[in-house]
């Protein structure tokens, strides 16, 4: 049950034109969202500082992590716990 993605508040991250990234926050949890729009494979630069927990019952494609670096299949998504 993820009530932070449904009632949280949601702050844009700033990405390529193609990733649609967020952070939506809800009492004293925060989800970082990221989603793929295009048909190729993109990377989304995680911002320093940042402390990644991955979530992985969401029914998408596991994604890489390399160096601080998400990579995405194409229209792939990766949702993670900050």
């Amino acid at each position: 049950n993820q009530r932070v993605l449904c009632l949280g508040d949601i702050r844009f991250v700033d990405s390529k034109e193609s990733i649609l990234a967020f952070i939506r926050s809800y009492q004293d949890q925060q989800i970082l969202a990221c989603f793929n729009l295009s048909a190729v494979q993109q990377t989304f630069t995680v911002p320093e500082g940042w402390k990644l927990k991955p979530i992985i019952e969401h029914g998408f494609m596991q994604i890489k992590q390399q160096d601080g670096t998400l990579i995405l299949p194409a229209y792939g998504a990766y949702f993670a716990h900050l």
